[in-house]
Formats: C-alpha cells, sequence, structure tokens
C-alpha cells in the first residue's frame, strides 16, 4: 500500500514538472535538466520550452536546428507559442532562410489560436509590408486583438502606430490613451514615450511635471536614479516641478 502511494506521489510529481518544466525562479541549467526529463513523456510544453532554450541559450549552448525541431514537434501538436517562435526563425532568417511568407503563416496559425504575441506579429508584418502588403489597419486590427487580451505589447504597438501613422490614421488623444493602458501593464517603452507627449505636446497639451513623472518612473523601472530622469526632459525644470513631478510618480508606483 506504501509503495502503491509512494508510485502516485512519483507520477504526480512528474506531471507537475512536464507542465512547468521551465520556472524563471530557478536557474536555466536546472530548467534544462528538468524538460529533459519531461519531453521523455512526450509533454508539449516541455517540447516548446526545449526549443526555446536552444533557441535563446538558456542553460545550453545555442542551436537553431534543434530549437527548431522542438518548436516543430509542439507546433504539430497546435502549440501557439511554438508557432511564433518558428516564425520568428523565418522572419530573422535564424538556423533558415530568411522566407516573410513563412514566417507570416507561422505567425497566423498562432494568432488564430488567440496567442497574443502571434497576433503582435501578424500586426508588425502588416505595418511594415514584409511578407504581406503595407496595411496600417489590418496592423491596427491585429495589435488591437492583443491589446484587448490585456498585452502590454499589443497596447504599445496600437499607441505608436496612431501615433506615427503615415497613411491618415495619426490620433495623438487615442495613441495617448493606448500608452496608458501600457504603462498600466509595466510597459517601460510606454512611459518614455508618455514623457516625450507630455514634454513636446503636439496633440495633448504640453506638461513638463506629467513629463519628469513618467520620466522618473521609466528610470525607477530600469534601476536609473532620478537624475537619469531629469536628463530626458530636454526643457529647464524647476525644483517645484521636480518636486511634484516625483511625488506623482512616487503615487503611480505604490499603486503598481
Amino acid at each position: 500500500m506504501t509503495k502503491h502511494i509512494g508510485s502516485m506521489i512519483l507520477l504526480l510529481l512528474m506531471s507537475k514538472t512536464a507542465l512547468a518544466c521551465y520556472m524563471p525562479s530557478l536557474s536555466d541549467e536546472i530548467n534544462f535538466r528538468n524538460c529533459q526529463l519531461a519531453v521523455q513523456r512526450d509533454a508539449v510544453e516541455a517540447q516548446y520550452y526545449m526549443g526555446f532554450m536552444y533557441h535563446y541559450r538558456k542553460g545550453v549552448y545555442r542551436d537553431y536546428q534543434k530549437a527548431r525541431e522542438w518548436y516543430l514537434k509542439a507546433a504539430s501538436q497546435n502549440h501557439s507559442g511554438a508557432q511564433n517562435q518558428l516564425g520568428v526563425m523565418f522572419e530573422l532568417g535564424q538556423g533558415v532562410l530568411l522566407n516573410y511568407k513563412k514566417a507570416k503563416d507561422w505567425y497566423l496559425l498562432s494568432a488564430q489560436q488567440g496567442d497574443a504575441d502571434g497576433q503582435i506579429s501578424v500586426g508588425w508584418l502588416y505595418q511594415y509590408g514584409k511578407g504581406v502588403r503595407y496595411d496600417e489597419k489590418e496592423a491596427a486590427r491585429w495589435y488591437l486583438r492583443a491589446a484587448e487580451q490585456g498585452s502590454a505589447k499589443g497596447q504599445y504597438n496600437l499607441g505608436a502606430l496612431y501615433q506615427f501613422s503615415i497613411r491618415g490614421n495619426k490620433d495623438i488623444a487615442e495613441a495617448l490613451q493606448w500608452y496608458l493602458k501600457a504603462a498600466n501593464h509595466g510597459d517601460v517603452d510606454a512611459y518614455l514615450r508618455l514623457s516625450e507627449l507630455y514634454q513636446y505636446g503636439g496633440g495633448v497639451p504640453k506638461d513638463l511635471v506629467k513629463a519628469y513623472q513618467w520620466a522618473f518612473i521609466a528610470a525607477n523601472k530600469e534601476g536609473f536614479s532620478g537624475g537619469k530622469a531629469y536628463s530626458l526632459i530636454k526643457e529647464p525644470l524647476t525644483a517645484t516641478m521636480i518636486n511634484k513631478g516625483r511625488y506623482l510618480a512616487g503615487l503611480w508606483l505604490e499603486s503598481h
């Protein structure tokens, strides 16, 4: 009886390892060993992470061929993350010939399953006309899908598309709202864009206090000093402006 219970516990632990063989809190080397064990049980998530670790040199030497092989195993079982990463490999020519059409095909498989990264990747191809026709509206449609799932990068990209549109779709007020959403999800690029918008105006009221607030938040999140935040503002700031900006930044940081 004791032996039977012990076997059940072992199987339970093995199944949990298969589901979570890659844990950011552990070292890359331990994660790699855990996933090596998990893939022996054909765990699709472990197959994906084996590809990921070979792809991005996590606990093992970089090997694009092995990364692709593991991604293909997971992708054949409809793993959206693996499909997206295969798209990355074809987009960048990593271990394969650069091929935007194949990149798009893999990204679409991922995106159509609701994967936010895949949706962002498809949007990026349309925004820059890589392997598809240039189409800002189609790019916005895919970014919006990711943004509505709470993807900070999808929200940021949508904001940037509205800010820098070259096809008459520029809308700074809309860009501001998406940057704010991305900022609330921790996107450092969004902090910097907000600082720039408030610093230079042009679609939103110029406000150097808010400009410094967001620069200070960006510096704080990146581990820089307040002096770094000050250097991001190109116009003179009074001591009152700096103190108020830091106060507002402190309130925001406390709630996030």
